[in-house]
């Protein structure tokens, strides 16, 4: 689950409403997939890669571009 940057509220859904700095927020949910892809491919870490990132699918498919899935 994300945290606002702002105002440290969890972010359900798909907007947010900030009420430190009173504006909406669309929350783009990919990133996390794409990010978590990355360090996948990086770590070789299909785990690293879902921690840090943030999605466990994106490590997953980081991890198994080399052709080794938890190797």
């Amino acid at each position: 689950m994300k945290k606002c940057k702002h105002c440290g509220e969890r972010i359900q859904g798909s907007t947010h409403t900030c009420f430190v700095t009173n504006r909406t927020y669309h929350i783009d949910d990919d990133s996390d997939f794409l990010l978590s892809m990355v360090i996948g491919v990086a770590t070789d870490s299909a785990i690293t890669g879902g921690i840090i990132g943030g999605d466990i699918i994106g490590g997953i498919v980081g991890d198994s571009i080399d052709g080794n899935l938890f190797d």
